[in-house]
């Protein structure tokens, strides 16, 4: 459990209905993450996060999401959890909140909030939360000290209303893609980029751009779904091509290997056997016989 140090936080409190909000947020309320891969954790009051940029994966002991640019992650307290970042950079709002109910009054929204902040399991609500993303651009540039108290009451009242219209509606309460679902996707389109955008001076850092990731993630994504390096997933599409261009039987073999970008056709011969276990001599014989 991460312990707080109140005097390192800001706290307001508001009402909607029948449900009292204590809200608490940290002087740098506003967050900017190159990478953020936080250990497994869990708090004394419900975390949220609201994702202005970037992809992270939420990570809890039953489930594994995905969350987009513009949406409001709600971790009820208590979960264990861990959060990785999938794209960056990632950029944030941060607040831990606590609710109880006011007796007094008629109008019930505590039930359908208790339902949200007190759950068993985090939500996702992947509809961009538009009240929250104003606070940020509010706040990204400035302290919240320029913000008046009863401005941030009113911004966060707005919020939750929102909020609350989005779980009546009961379309956003959904979890989102599995991180393996997220790397598959992006998998077929790195798949893709060699197919289709293949050049044999293509280095990592033009598929990490293609496929919007860094250059160490794009590296991670491919070990992990092809168990291979770039540079070897650029000798499986060469040497395809090479076979391609060898049963067309239009160019000789150490015009092909001149054509795919080898130096010398020595690069292009181990390269061949490495690949494909016979030299490029023998596939061709093979397709003559």
């Amino acid at each position: 459990m991460k312990a707080f140090n109140l005097t390192e936080y800001h706290c307001i409190d508001f009402s909607i209905g029948n449900t009292i909000f204590h809200v608490l947020f940290p002087l740098n309320f506003h967050n900017y993450d190159e990478d953020w891969d936080a250990f497994e954790h869990y708090h004394m009051f419900c975390e949220c996060h609201i994702l202005a940029s970037g992809t992270i994966s939420l990570k809890t002991q039953e489930d594994e999401m995905v969350a987009n640019p513009g949406t409001l992650c709600v971790i009820p307290k208590n979960i264990p959890h861990k959060i990785k970042t999938l794209t960056e950079p990632t950029r944030k709002i941060s607040f831990h909140v606590t609710i109880s109910e006011n007796k007094k009054c008629t109008t019930d929204t505590f039930t359908l909030f208790h339902q949200i902040f007190t759950s068993t399991k985090p939500w996702m609500f992947s509809d961009e939360n538009k009240i929250f993303i104003m606070l940020y651009e509010m706040t990204k540039n400035a302290s919240l000290d320029f913000v008046s108290k009863s401005k941030l009451e009113h911004i966060f009242s707005l919020s939750f209303i929102e909020l609350l219209q989005l779980a009546e509606a009961n379309t956003q309460l959904i979890q989102s893609d599995t991180t393996t679902e997220y790397n598959q996707s992006l998998a077929l389109k790195a798949e893709k980029f060699f197919i289709e955008h293949f050049n044999p001076k293509s280095q990592l850092e033009d598929l990490a751009k293609h496929l919007s990731l860094s250059t160490r993630q794009t590296d991670r994504l491919l070990r992990t779904v092809f168990n291979k390096s770039f540079q070897e997933l650029k000798n499986d599409s060469r040497i395809m091509r090479a076979k391609d261009m060898i049963n067309l039987n239009t160019h000789s073999l150490k015009e092909i290997a001149e054509m795919l970008g080898y130096d010398n056709y020595t690069g292009f011969y181990k390269t061949f056997r490495q690949v494909t276990g016979i030299t490029p001599e023998e596939y061709k014989n093979t397709l003559s016989n």
